[in-house]
């Protein structure tokens, strides 16, 4: 199985979002907030979009369309496991889980 490499190169990934799944909202790094449904695309207001300074950065959509950044419908899971894998403990237990992965399959 292969990483998701994103589309659009040079701009924000949705990592560069923040995502409240406790409040359903999702913030941009210009700073504009939406509500987010899980298993939905979420898009920003176009007309804000075309104003904002960080839109090169953002998104390569044209003009009177939104940014838009898809929203899982496990995004909770999603979220905590991101959050694990940031920390020591997390990372070492995913390095354990691969290395364990890689030698199953060569049997």
């Amino acid at each position: 199985m292969q990483a998701w490499v994103p589309k659009g190169k040079g701009i924000f990934t949705k990592a560069a979002f923040k995502i409240s799944v406790r409040d359903l909202c999702i913030t941009c790094p210009a700073g504009e907030t939406e509500s987010i449904v899980f298993g939905a695309v979420t898009e920003f207001d176009p007309e804000v979009c075309d104003q904002c300074q960080l839109g090169a950065k953002c998104t390569a959509a044209v003009a009177g369309s939104g940014r838009t950044v898809n929203i899982a419908p496990d995004e909770r899971l999603q979220e905590r496991l991101r959050k694990h894998i940031a920390t020591p403990r997390g990372r070492a237990r995913l390095r354990e889980r691969a290395s364990a992965s890689s030698t199953s399959s060569l049997t």
